[in-house]
């Protein structure tokens, strides 16, 4: 039964932080059983509740006897997160929400949960970069492995490039791999980079690194337009007419000029 709400700033009403109480004959001991339940009701994040297991004694004076099996002892069973148990961890831990659940093992030593409860939930952005890369935002997820082998690297942790098809991002002025591929020395800037000033390029370099493999690079004159040569090429679907039969286009923008036609951008 749900007996109360959190009502704090922006976590307010029924649906964000209800509680519950659910009286039962005990998981760990023949006295009555309370489970307390925060219902951690994130719906964009696919948020459990928290449920936490505490002896009673019933009769005109209700009491607490105790958090869990054990008076003064924490054990694993007497507060959970979902499916998982976490009485014993030692570490604090944070909900989908964000409610912050503190050292679940030291609180309960002494028969009792704290947390801390935010006034609204709590997203975050993360931010992936690496040396000579830019930064990109996304709510997405970004798979970076397939069967445990890391499909994402840096230049300077790629030791065969001539070994499989890459795709190159960043100029050679910021990728050492760019700069190889396209026979440059690294690193090179501005005019002598190939890359056309306040744009950016896309371009297919068959068996690059003198094997039979190819590279496509993705790069542009500053950030941005590597930024937005990416953005073209991650919306392919759209620009499949513009890529054909084509070696290299130009980006500016959103607008994609053809400039060569040895090779095939696909």
């Amino acid at each position: 039964s749900n007996i109360a709400f959190i009502d704090y700033k922006d976590t307010s009403g029924v649906g964000d932080i209800d509680i519950a109480i659910n009286s039962s004959g005990g998981n760990f001991t023949a006295q009555p059983e309370l489970i307390l339940v925060f219902q951690d009701e994130n719906s964009n994040s696919g948020g459990s509740d928290i449920i936490s297991n505490w002896s009673i004694t019933v009769g005109t004076s209700s009491t607490f006897n105790r958090l869990g099996a054990t008076a003064s002892s924490a054990d694993a069973a007497e507060l959970s997160y979902g499916a998982t148990n976490i009485g014993t961890k030692d570490e604090d831990h944070r909900t989908h929400y964000g409610i912050i659940i503190y050292d679940p093992k030291g609180n309960g030593g002494s028969d009792r949960v704290k947390m801390s409860i935010p006034g609204d939930v709590l997203e975050a952005t993360m931010i992936v970069s690496g040396s000579g890369t830019s930064v990109s935002r996304s709510t997405t997820t970004t798979v970076n492995s397939v069967a445990g082998v890391s499909v994402i690297k840096l230049d300077t942790e790629v030791t065969d490039p001539a070994s499989k098809n890459v795709v190159l991002v960043g100029g050679p002025a910021v990728n050492r791999l760019t700069a190889q591929a396209l026979g440059l020395s690294y690193p090179t800037y501005g005019a002598d980079s190939t890359i056309p000033e306040g744009k950016g390029l896309i371009q297919m370099v068959d068996n690059a690194f003198s094997g039979t493999n190819s590279a496509l690079v993705v790069a542009g004159w500053d950030a941005d337009d590597t930024r937005n040569a990416a953005a073209v090429l991650k919306d392919y679907a759209s620009h499949g007419t513009d890529f054909a039969g084509q070696s290299a286009v130009e980006i500016s923008g959103s607008t994609v000029t053809a400039v060569g036609g040895d090779a095939t951008v696909a």
